[in-house]
């Protein structure tokens, strides 16, 4: 259940997310919405604005899901590849840093 949740003051709406994750990484809001096409393509974009929303918004995993266009265990596995590059890649921990949800990744500021 969502009782755990963060006073209101924490929380975004999913379209300011989706524009602060646009901004953070230059990635046009229809393109972190719709994906690039093709296997092996650099979604990671898309990844940070699924971890964004799941992190300041209430939407579940299914709500980031239909929005998104993608299903829950994408939604799922996208987050769980951003909390993991926190430590390990230099510019997904720069894009958290700047959208203010850096506190997740134990590296100082580069």
């Amino acid at each position: 259940g969502h009782t755990g949740l963060p006073p209101a003051s924490h929380l975004m709406a999913p379209d300011d997310a989706l524009i602060a994750v646009s901004l953070v990484t230059g990635c046009p809001r229809d393109e972190l919405m719709r994906g690039l096409p093709g296997r092996g393509r650099d979604n990671r974009r898309r990844w940070l604005a699924m971890w964004w929303l799941n992190k300041v918004t209430t939407l579940s995993q299914a709500d980031i899901g239909r929005l998104l266009g993608a299903s829950p265990p994408v939604v799922s596995r996208s987050i769980a590849r951003i909390r993991q590059a926190l430590n390990k890649d230099d510019e997904i921990a720069r894009w958290a840093e700047r959208l203010g949800g850096g506190s997740e990744t134990s590296k100082g500021s580069g």
